[in-house]
């Protein structure tokens, strides 16, 4: 007998672990009558996601519901990034059972930043060594001897030395960070990305490093995604001074506060219960995990699925989304699973306000 959660929650987590072969077999009956306690929602990219979040929430809110009866799952602590900046800007309060990667301590974003500092207006030496050969320009750490850099002193070094080529790709820097500085830092990212060869850059250092490229430009990707409504560099550094103010306090935040909202991993979520839970980006590669190959390892995901399923008492919010990172992305297999034989009581779609194109949704009951 499962006395947390809805009766339909129980019957599609019975459908889902049904398709492991290494269980107990056994027949969980719950002790709450069956509601539509399912949503299942596609979204475009994770932006949209994190907006129906919040659209739900607030009706929760405005029913009267409590914040410490929610929780958001996920199944990797590096996925609510942009969720988090999102719940801060609507003023929902929160908080994160688990430590959550800061992205501006990534190299890569400390590679990007430099750049903006320089292109408006930081001649400190320290930026100039960090990105002058991130792509390699050959340019040499001796060239640059003193602390504020000056560029016509840069290229008379080399074209003294009898290296003028060099000059000329410094000439070329200095005329691509003068365009730098007249974009938004959307634009900005996309322009050094693509426009300077950074992304080549990255590849070339995956290689030789021998790790998946994507690894490395998804965290730019990642960076571009947080900035794209921003209009100027100072709206960045606004904002990034505000994120990490929200970040540090949602990790002072205790387990239990009942004035937030929790934010966790699916494994973090054992032996807890909610009275609702979203899981967020049920795609393939993420849930399953892309690690997860062997049979016994996938079935290992689908367990934590299952777990994480069942924390929900009375509604679950099972979300996937059709893109990260620029990437297509597959709705993951444990949505199929958990549908097997149900009857689809509504299916309609929901759109985002800040897109034309509109989302699925489908709310299930159970069969059984």
């Amino acid at each position: 007998m499962n006395y947390r959660s809805d009766g339909n929650i129980v019957a599609a987590a019975g459908r889902l672990i049904a398709h492991n072969t290494k269980r107990f077999e056994k027949n969980i009956r719950a002790s709450h009558k069956a509601a539509e306690s399912i949503v299942i929602q596609n979204f475009r990219d994770k932006k949209e996601e994190g907006l129906a979040l919040i659209r739900a929430l607030d009706t929760y809110r405005k029913e009267g519901g409590a914040w410490k009866d929610v929780a958001v799952l996920y199944r990797t602590n590096v996925q609510p990034r942009l969720l988090m900046q999102q719940l801060a800007e609507y003023n929902i309060p929160f908080y994160t059972k688990e430590h959550i990667p800061n992205l501006y301590d990534h190299w890569i974003v400390k590679d990007l930043e430099a750049y903006l500092r320089i292109a408006h207006g930081s001649l400190s030496r320290s930026d100039f060594l960090q990105i002058m050969n991130r792509p390699n320009r050959y340019i040499g750490r001796d060239s640059l001897e003193r602390e504020r850099v000056d560029f016509e002193t840069w290229t008379e070094y080399y074209r003294e030395i009898g290296q003028p080529w060099i000059a000329d790709r410094i000439d070329r820097l200095k005329q691509e960070l003068a365009m730098l500085r007249t974009m938004n830092p959307f634009a900005a990212i996309n322009f050094i990305r693509r426009g300077m060869g950074y992304d080549d850059y990255l590849k070339e250092y995956a290689v030789k490093r021998g790790i998946a490229s994507e690894e490395l430009t998804d965290v730019a990707e990642e960076l571009a995604g947080m900035v794209r409504e921003l209009s100027s560099y100072e709206a960045w550094l606004e904002q990034k001074k505000w994120f990490l103010l929200e970040l540090e306090n949602a990790a002072k935040q205790t387990e239990g506060d009942d004035q937030r909202i929790a934010l966790m991993t699916l494994h973090g979520a054992k032996g807890l219960e909610y009275d609702v839970v979203f899981i967020l980006d049920v795609n393939e590669t993420i849930m399953p995990y892309k690690k997860a190959v062997l049979e016994e390892e996938i079935e290992e995901e689908r367990r934590m699925f299952y777990v994480g399923m069942t924390r929900a008492k009375k509604q679950l919010y099972l979300f996937h989304v059709a893109q990260i990172n620029n990437h297509a992305m597959e709705e993951s297999r444990f949505i199929r699973e958990l549908q097997e034989g149900c009857h689809t009581i509504s299916s309609n779609s929901a759109s985002s306000s800040n897109s034309s194109k509109r989302s699925d949704t489908a709310s299930y009951s159970s069969s059984d």
